[in-house]
């Protein structure tokens, strides 16, 4: 009782004090009337409450002749009849003066407000606005009168006058099945319904009936922090039978005690979850690999089926059932064979014809372990860099620990192999890191360890060399030399015994990328010292390095450099093979050439008239290009040009001279 007092104190002061005050509705006629009902504080206002409607043209109309107070609505003798508690509210209501509703009492009549539309009416919280046009849309405000003046209570939203239709069913209806009960929940939406009826029908039966005296009311609890939820279950419908099947479904009631649409409907069947009593005394004798089980039972359930044995190897070690089928009624001993030795815990569960099962106390055996694991398979080698890679698969024993790893370098030797790892290895892999200059072969064999330390029988014996990563020492060149139209590079053989090869280098010192360029095709075998550059430009220095390259295909760091200048001994030839000029009708003349020559510094352009003897320079020296423009002239004179090249080693060449006359009308 305390509890349902609880909720009604929770709805009351939620309804009170919400942000929207004021239900509104319409009834299910043709003619449909408006109604509403509001909550305040007070709930009682001697003075009374007035109703105003605002039309879509913003038109406000008092809808009450005169104000609705307490006991303005007459209940009829027929209203009485059908709600004989009826006048014991009013009784109670009457009793009460305005400032002494609250409490349990003003709780107990504002949710027989919500139940009943007498006497909401009567109280003075509900009206019915009949005089609204159907389709119209209208807006209510309810105001509240104290000392002669109107205070607004609630606005409400634009109602539609149409003959009302059930709401909504209520959402996330669910229904959690247990032993010989079910638990109901559903969403609570406080704004839709306060209260929700429950109905229910079992197997056989056609139609639903309410099993709720009263209609349920759903609050938030706040717990120790204050912080507020709503409960786990808000219906334990208790005392099924198990094995029957029973159909629910639910309706929200609204704040004019009409029903929202049915929920989906659910079906759920109880089963029995009670377990039979368990055996007990259970030992557990153990012979070699052989289990001998006994236990006694306590008391014999009426719906006993029988008895299962269930087994770990270890305290945390999966719990596996071994009998496939209940044991009979009366059985008392049990023999298991087990296939490894080890630490094992033994139940004896009692099951019902309901398959719930209610186990002993365990009983622990001890198994000694005395059988060596299977070796360990697949051992493979792996040489790689300044390591071997170890592989191989491991045994599938229930007590492998791990492994031990042994090595040698004598293969004939069984005697001479080293352990290499102080734990036990249980990864399938082991890498054994040796200097990266070790050229030895090196012999491998595993053995695997159970955790009772017996030794399983050595692996198939693995062996490998690692790779050669270590380079050869950079070679030493030796001085460059030129011979004719050539230079000779000549080096000192390299005095290691895997060198198989040379690559030589040479880039021209005036590059500023110093790009190295490859001199030979194919790799220098290494008894060559000497190779023959021919490939080279007049005045060009020259800088070479060379690499050697070991069997292994490592290669060395470059060599020290060498540098030299060819000049070349060839005679240079001096050659113009084009200079031209092309005019137009202006002040101005073009010359153009081409050379076909080396080692040529620039070029500069000489010019003299007719009444001149000597060529002077009329252009700087020209180091890039083809062309030059003399703007300099004069209408009706007449020029001579000269093309002069100067080389690198000092000589000029000069070309045959050109005339150019000017127009008298050249522009």
């Amino acid at each position: 009782m305390k509890i349902k007092l609880t909720l009604i104190l929770n709805l009351c002061t939620s309804l009170l004090f919400a942000q929207e005050r004021l239900a509104i509705s319409t009834t299910a006629s043709d003619k449909p009337c408006v109604l509403l009902k509001w909550f305040d504080e007070k709930v009682i206002y001697p003075e009374g409450i007035n109703i105003y409607r605002i039309d879509a043209a913003g038109e406000k109309t008092k809808v009450n002749t005169s104000p609705i107070k307490k006991g303005t609505y007459t209940i009829s003798n027929s209203e009485h009849k059908s709600d004989t508690s009826l006048a014991q509210y009013i009784e109670i209501l009457n009793s009460m003066e305005p400032q002494d509703f609250k409490g349990v009492v003003s709780a107990l009549l504002l949710v027989k407000a919500l139940q009943s539309t007498p006497f909401a009416l009567y109280t003075g919280i509900m009206y019915e606005d009949c005089s609204a046009v159907k389709t119209k849309e209208y807006t209510y405000e309810v105001y509240k009168i104290i000392n002669g003046k109107e205070i607004l209570i609630e606005k409400s939203k634009p109602q539609q006058v149409k003959p009302f239709v059930a709401d909504k069913a209520i959402d996330s209806f669910n229904v959690v099945v247990g032993d010989s009960k079910a638990e109901l929940k559903w969403l609570p939406e406080e704004k839709r319904f306060w209260g929700v009826n429950v109905y229910r029908k079992t197997d056989g039966e056609t139609g639903f009936s309410m099993i709720n005296q009263e209609p349920i009311m759903i609050s938030k609890n706040a717990d120790k922090y204050g912080k507020e939820s709503y409960p786990d279950v808000f219906l334990s419908d208790e005392g099924l039978r198990n094995g029957t099947t029973y159909t629910y479904k639910i309706a929200g009631i609204d704040f004019f005690s009409r029903e929202t649409q049915y929920s989906k409907e659910i079906a759920v069947t109880p089963k029995d979850k009670t377990p039979p009593i368990p055996p007990t005394n259970l030992k557990a004798t153990a012979g070699s690999k052989h289990i001998e089980l006994t236990w006694e039972d306590a008391f014999k359930s009426k719906d006993l089926k029988g008895y299962y044995i269930y087994r770990s190897l270890g305290r945390n070690g999966e719990l596996l059932k071994i009998t496939e089928k209940p044991l009979a009624v009366g059985t008392v001993e049990y023999h298991d064979l087990v296939e490894e030795p080890g630490t094992y815990h033994y139940f004896v569960a009692a099951v019902d014809s309901s398959g719930n099962e209610a186990k002993s106390f365990r009983s622990v055996v001890e198994v000694l372990d005395i059988f060596p694991p299977k070796p360990p398979t697949d051992f493979s080698v792996m040489p790689d860099t300044g390591r071997i890679i170890l592989h191989w698969k491991n045994p599938t024993d229930k007590d492998f620990a791990g492994c031990r790893i042994y090595r040698t370098v004598a293969s004939d030797a069984s005697q001479t192999y080293v352990l290499l790892n102080s734990k036990l290895v249980r990864d399938s892999m082991f890498i054994d890191t040796l200097p990266k200059n070790a050229k030895n072969d090196f012999y491998y064999k595993i053995a695997s360890v159970d955790s009772s330390w017996n030794m399983s029988e050595y692996s198939i014996t693995g062996n490998a060399r690692m790779p050669d990563v270590i380079p050869p020492s950079a070679p030493f060149l030796k001085p460059i030399e030129q011979e004719n139209e050539a230079l000779i590079v000549r080096w000192t053989p390299s005095p290691e015994s895997d060198v198989r090869g040379y690559n030589l280098y040479r880039y021209e010192t005036k590059d500023p990328d110093e790009s190295l360029i490859k001199l030979n095709r194919k790799e220098l075998p290494a008894s060559i010292s000497l190779f023959t550059d021919r490939i080279i430009t007049h005045k060009t220095e020259y800088a070479y390095y060379l690499i050697a390259i070991d069997s292994s295909n490592n290669t060395s760091v470059l060599s020290e450099k060498q540098a030299f200048t060819f000049i070349s001994e060839k005679p240079i030839t001096c050659e113009i093979k084009h200079f031209a000029t092309k005019t137009k009708k202006s002040k101005r003349v073009i010359l153009e050439w081409s050379i076909d020559m080396d080692d040529v510094q620039g070029c500069i352009i000489y010019r003299r008239t007719s009444a001149s003897t000597e060529f002077s320079p009329i252009s700087a020296m020209i180091t890039t290009g083809k062309s030059y423009t003399d703007k300099d002239i004069e209408k009706g004179q007449r020029y001579e040009y000269q093309l002069r090249v100067y080389l690198d080693n000092g000589e000029v060449c000069k070309s045959r001279s050109v005339w150019v006359e000017i127009a008298d009308n050249a522009k």
